[in-house]
């Protein structure tokens, strides 16, 4: 079981960056997150995930699947162009398995079913970044 401070050694130096259409799961990420990232930016669509990450170069990316603007899969291959090492964490619910394969093949770290099982995303931003 992975807690949020053992996060912490691997994560204090990185930049996190979560794009998710609901405030409420963005808010929370942020709060959540901002205790063990040296920096923690958000956004509401895929057009500003993307601008934020073409600014801050984030160590760490955490997208929901449908978002305005951009679907997931676009937002990892436009990511994967500017850093092909990129870490990148899917969340969603509603996926079929061909989608989440589309994912993989193309570079993310881990995928996560919305609701949100905080466990599941501590573990899956654990084995990203450490």
């Amino acid at each position: 079981m992975v807690d949020l401070k053992d996060l912490l050694p691997f994560t204090k130096k990185l930049k996190l960056l979560c794009v998710d259409g609901d405030t409420a799961v963005r808010q929370s990420l942020v709060k959540t997150f901002e205790r063990v990232f040296a920096q923690v930016d958000d956004a509401a669509d895929g057009y500003d995930g993307l601008n934020h990450y073409k600014i801050n170069q984030h160590d760490l990316i955490i997208t929901e699947n449908n978002l305005e603007n951009y679907s997931a899969i676009q937002i990892v291959e436009q990511i994967k162009k500017v850093n092909p090492l990129a870490h990148i964490i899917v969340i969603s619910k509603n996926v079929d398995a061909k989608t989440i394969l589309n994912w993989v093949n193309i570079g993310i770290m881990g995928f996560i079913p919305k609701p949100l099982n905080m466990q599941d995303l501590l573990s899956s931003i654990h084995t990203s970044s450490s």
